[in-house]
């Protein structure tokens, strides 16, 4: 998946709804709970979404956890400063992450999967 447009995230309850529009076109449409996210009426498990679309070294809840702002992989390396949270986690040669979580926005970049997710508070 890559997809560099606008959308919206909600959240009810437990689930978040991603939504990314582009040319005024929807063409992502995903349900994220911890355990599972659904795409359309194709649903799988948390896990085997980070396996085919992230990476097998991730939790399963990962993705739930960087929707929603809050600590990933149990809040290993965070350091916390006036504006948010900043977490930098290394396991050498599965995965390179530095999470922000800084003014409303969230910042996930794994530079050895090549992976980016960014969400910013539109005000």
């Amino acid at each position: 998946m890559r997809y560099a447009d606008q959308g919206f995230l909600t959240y009810t309850g437990v689930k978040h709804r991603l939504e990314i529009y582009a040319n005024g076109q929807a063409v992502m449409k995903l349900t994220v709970t911890p355990e599972r996210i659904c795409s359309g009426v194709l649903c799988m498990s948390a896990k085997t979404f980070n396996l085919r679309y992230l990476s097998p070294e991730y939790p399963p809840e990962l993705l739930a956890h960087v929707l929603a702002g809050e600590p990933i992989f149990g809040g290993v390396g965070i350091q916390h400063n006036g504006l948010g949270v900043i977490q930098k986690i290394t396991q050498e040669g599965r995965y390179a992450i530095e999470y922000r979580v800084l003014n409303g926005s969230v910042i996930f970049r794994d530079t050895i999967n090549h992976i980016l997710i960014e969400i910013r508070k539109e005000e």
